[in-house]
């Protein structure tokens, strides 16, 4: 599994549009000293995290507050 088609099954899941999709700049920009095993290994448990919400895919309301709550998320690095 590769970070591209990663991102894609994420914005899939999410039913984000892509000029709206910045997950991948997102990552590269706060964990761009991080190598790719590594940013694979957030995107995996993004997800994953993604997957349990999937019930809700067609309730796009909460689909983007759940990207919205991520793309925070990731902002908040230790």
């Amino acid at each position: 599994m590769n970070l591209s088609s990663v991102y894609s099954e994420i914005k899939q899941l999410l039913s984000i549009s892509n000029e709206n999709f910045d997950l991948e700049k997102i990552i590269n920009h706060f964990f761009n000293t991080e190598p790719d095993e590594n940013k694979l290994e957030i995107v995996g448990d993004i997800l994953n995290f993604v997957n349990k919400f999937s019930m809700f895919q067609d309730i796009k309301p909460f689909m983007g507050s759940l990207y919205k709550c991520i793309t925070n998320t990731l902002e908040i690095k230790p």
